[in-house]
C-alpha cells in the first residue's frame, strides 16, 4: 500500500487506519485477515470499545472469532470487565483461550488484586 490514513477522536487518540494503494482503493495486509478495527473512547480519552470490520465496512470477526470487544471501567478509570461478543451481539468465547467475560478486580489503592475469566454462560475458565 502507499496511503495511510489514520482517524483520530477529538482527544486526539487514534480510531483506526485506512490503506489505500495506488488506485486509491483499500488495503488490508494479509496479516490482519481481511479486518480491521474501529476504536471507541469515553470523553476522557479511556478506551471503551473495540469494534471489527472488513474492507467493506461491514461487520466481522478477528482472527479470534470475536466481534466486538467493550471495556467497563470504574470511577478511576480502571478497567474492571472485559467482555467479548460475537456478530449475532452475544458474548462469545475467543477461539484462542474459550474466555468471554474478564472480571478484574482492584485493592483500595487501585492495584491489581485478581482476575476471573469466565466462558459465555458464567463458567470460571481455568487457566
Amino acid at each position: 500500500f502507499c496511503t495511510e490514513i489514520y482517524v483520530h477522536d477529538e482527544n486526539g487518540n487514534d480510531l483506526g487506519i485506512t490503506r489505500l494503494n495506488d488506485d486509491n482503493d483499500f488495503v488490508i495486509p494479509a496479516a490482519d485477515q481481511g479486518v480491521y478495527d474501529r476504536r471507541i473512547f469515553d470523553r476522557q480519552g479511556f478506551l471503551i470499545d473495540q469494534r471489527y470490520f472488513n474492507s467493506d465496512g461491514v461487520p466481522s470477526e478477528q482472527q479470534d472469532g470475536i466481534a466486538r470487544i467493550e471495556l467497563i471501567r470504574n470511577d478511576k478509570r480502571l478497567v474492571t470487565q472485559v467482555r467479548r461478543y460475537g456478530l449475532n451481539g452475544e458474548l462469545k468465547n475467543a477461539a484462542s483461550d474459550g474466555v468471554a467475560i474478564i472480571n478484574i478486580e482492584y485493592t483500595e489503592d487501585s492495584q491489581f488484586k485478581s482476575r476471573t475469566d469466565l466462558d459465555k454462560d458464567g463458567n470460571i475458565v481455568e487457566r
